[in-house]
């Protein structure tokens, strides 16, 4: 998503900007991993992140 992922969206009627959907994404997924992972028998509190481009700014 680059920066297109960290724009604001601004609803005029409810006088509030939401933003950073590409950082709501990336612990939407962790919590997801938290959750599934045990099903796998696996550790929920030891998974490894990679990220490549901007991305890789978010997992450092």
């Amino acid at each position: 998503l680059g920066v297109y992922g960290f724009l604001g969206r601004c609803e005029p009627e409810a006088r509030s900007c939401a933003g950073n959907a590409g950082l709501s994404d990336l612990v939407a997924a962790l919590k997801m991993l938290s959750n599934l992972l045990p099903s796998f028998g696996a550790d929920p509190n030891s998974v490894t992140l990679l990220g490549w481009e901007s991305g890789a700014a978010l997992v450092t």
